[in-house]
């Protein structure tokens, strides 16, 4: 368990950095102590082991407080984005509590975390004696709310198996230990950077938190804090490079992490040039965990699989299928989920034969190889050529500087599929920035393409495209301008309508 690594490390290292976060310090020692305070008054809510807590508090330290002394006490925990609010009362309804630091209407369990509630507890006395842990193994850990690989909103158990395979994982890859220095830019809902916090602070290492969507603050606080490692989405690293500073050099021993999108040579190199050393590119699921690890450039983007992982490519019929032949990928590890929760039509769509289907698809070269070409229901199908929007963006942003970019295709009246991008240019910028990309694109040999000005690319709370809303987006641009634009696509009946994945 978690508190007792940290009971270990306020022994040994009471005075040493647990976490840097919204200019504050604090050390092993006095996590310890704050976690005893947060555990005793938990306690005193009277939720029942096996019982559900939702947390959302924008101060990082007390938020990861309230999920520890949960999980003292056998309460499962899920965590809201600090810019959620009643929009998420229906989900809040599954719940037994929820701890916000705004009011939120929900029909069950509600505690306002207040200034003068948190300051009655960390003001209070330490309870004298460690906390005691013994729990059941089989109740769940953590909830967590999925839908980058099934197209829905979806809600799946964590349970403390899984966890320990995830961080067995992350050690094997990352060794952190106390001289490690993590720089964390991604929220308590990404549980793969939930569990990188967790394993450093066991190791006894630094936690250097940057709040949700500040890469702006990234560079200042590089250069105060030189972390050993720091984990960014692929979007974010783009914001980073854009926000440099000129001049400024790269940070000697530091490596990047990024996960949940694709990362493109050309994105990698700016990386390796201005940022960082080394470069880690991860594929994973939260239902399957930690798949695939890249950390070589090459022009063919392949991972290799990480040990405990099998993973296979089937085609329709799930028949496997020979090497450099694309195909659906399937996955099978000890990180593997047991199913969604209240929804046995998707657990018999995406589990069979202890296998896992996430969506994507995928190439196997050679001996655990693996190149992902994205989801399947978001390549793009251009003449009978698939290409993933991933690749095809940064691919695009390598050749002109944008605020931001999104790619998709919809197919014309004779049934070939064309390429739209929705461009956002950077601030400052004039709209010859938009010639000056369908010069660029024009050399990538894509077809028929088209350029469409956009106030914003949509995305998820974890920056992830929003591929539904961005067609709806491009498309109401178009026939602004364009209505008889509309008689010469075809679009599938769900194409523009329905709702996105949060």
């Amino acid at each position: 368990m978690t508190p007792q690594y940290l009971a270990f490390h306020a022994a040994e290292r009471p005075d040493a950095i647990a976490l840097i976060a919204q200019g504050r310090e604090i050390s092993f020692g006095q996590f310890d102590q704050d976690l005893r305070k947060v555990h005793r008054a938990l306690q005193s809510l009277g939720r029942p082991a096996g019982s559900s807590a939702a947390v959302r508090c924008v101060d990082i330290y007390f938020h990861w407080l309230l999920l520890l002394g949960f999980e003292c006490l056998a309460v499962t925990t899920v965590s809201l984005d600090d810019r959620e609010g009643d929009e998420a009362a229906p989900f809040l309804a599954t719940i037994d509590l929820t701890l916000s630091d705004t009011p939120i209407a929900v029909p069950t369990g509600f505690h306002l975390i207040t200034a003068e509630w948190k300051a009655a507890i960390l003001d209070g006395p330490t309870p004298a004696e460690p906390i005691a842990v013994d729990i059941d193994q089989t109740l769940p850990l953590r909830i967590l709310r999925t839908s980058g690989t099934t197209g829905v909103p979806k809600r799946l158990h964590s349970m403390r198996p899984v966890r320990s395979a995830w961080l067995e994982t992350i050690q094997w890859f990352l060794p952190f230990g106390i001289d490690t220095r993590l720089m964390m830019t991604l929220p308590f809902t990404v549980e793969g950077a939930y569990f990188a916090m967790t394993q450093c602070l066991r190791s006894g290492g630094t936690v250097i938190g940057v709040p949700f969507n500040q890469t702006s603050s990234i560079p200042s606080l590089l250069q105060r804090h030189r972390p050993t490692y720091m984990l960014l989405l692929p979007v974010q690293l783009k914001q980073l490079l854009d926000e440099l500073p000129p001049g400024l050099g790269k940070w000697a021993g530091l490596t990047l992490v990024t996960f949940g999108g694709a990362l493109g040579n050309e994105l990698r190199a700016a990386a390796i040039q201005h940022v960082a050393d080394r470069l880690f590119d991860v594929y994973g699921t939260n239902e399957a965990g930690i798949v695939s690890l890249r950390r070589a450039a090459g022009p063919d983007g392949v991972g290799i699989m990480v040990p405990g992982v099998h993973v296979e490519l089937v085609d329709e019929e799930d028949r496997p299928l020979p090497e450099g032949q694309a195909g659906r990928i399937r996955i099978r590890g000890r990180a593997t989920f047991h199913g969604y929760l209240d929804d046995p039509a998707a657990n018999q769509r995406m589990i069979r034969g202890g296998w896992f289907y996430p969506g994507d698809v995928g190439i196997l070269r050679g001996d655990r190889r693996l190149k992902i070409l994205g989801r399947g229901d978001e390549l793009l199908n251009i003449g009978g050529v698939k290409i993933g929007p991933d690749s095809l963006e940064d691919r695009v942003r390598s050749l002109v500087s944008l605020g931001d970019i999104g790619a998709c295709s919809m197919r014309n009246t004779a049934g070939v599929g064309e390429v739209y991008l929705g461009v956002v240019k950077r601030a400052g910028d004039d709209d010859t920035v938009y010639s000056h990309l369908l010069q660029a694109v024009g050399t990538l040999g894509l077809g028929v393409f088209y350029v469409v000005k956009l106030d914003r690319v949509p995305r998820n709370p974890n920056g992830k495209i929003r591929r539904k809303q961005l067609k709806r987006a491009i498309a109401d641009e178009i026939l602004r301008h364009d209505p008889g634009w509309r008689s010469r696509v075809m679009l599938d009946p769900d194409e523009l309508a329905g709702e996105d994945p949060a």
